[in-house]
C-alpha cells in the first residue's frame, strides 16, 4: 500500500481557488487512472487531497519503482487552470507492505509514517517503511 499527498496543496487553493483546486484534484486522479497496472493496482482519493494505491501480486521493490514512476509523471504534469497559467506540482508519498503489518489499520498507519517521512525530508520524495520506521 502506498498513501500519496500532494506538495502545498492548500497554497494552489489559496492562490488560484477552489475551482482550480479542483481541477488540479482531477487531473492528478485522471493521470494515476491512465497508469495504474490493470488488475494490479487499485487507486482511489484516501482524503483531501490524499490518494491511496493498493498493489497485489507485487514485491516491494516493485511497488517502490512503480510509485517513483508515478511522482515522475506528476512532476512533469502541467495543468492548465485558467487563461495562459499552467502549474506544477510534486508528491509525497509513504509505502507499507502487509508483512511488516499487523492489519489493516496498522498497514495504513505505517504508510502513512513513511509518508510523513518523505514530507519532512523536504517532499517530492517516496519513503518506504522499514522495522526501525525508516
Amino acid at each position: 500500500m502506498a498513501l500519496l499527498d500532494l506538495d502545498h496543496f492548500k497554497k494552489v487553493n489559496d492562490t488560484y481557488g477552489h475551482i482550480a483546486g479542483d481541477r488540479v484534484l482531477h487531473d492528478i486522479a485522471e493521470a494515476f487512472s491512465h497508469n495504474k497496472r490493470t488488475g494490479i493496482d487499485f487507486l482511489f482519493r484516501y482524503g483531501g487531497e490524499e490518494f491511496a494505491v493498493i498493489s497485489t501480486s507485487i514485491n516491494i521493490s516493485d511497488m517502490h519503482a512503480y510509485i517513483l514512476r508515478l511522482n515522475h509523471i506528476i512532476k512533469e504534469l502541467s495543468i492548465p487552470i485558467k487563461d495562459n497559467v499552467e502549474i506544477n506540482v510534486t508528491i509525497s508519498a509513504g509505502i507499507c507492505c502487509v508483512e511488516k503489518s499487523s492489519s489493516i489499520q496498522d498497514l495504513i498507519d505505517k504508510a502513512d509514517k513513511a509518508l510523513y517521512k518523505a514530507k519532512d525530508a523536504g517532499r517530492d520524495r517516496v519513503f518506504v517503511y522499514a522495522a526501525d520506521g525508516d
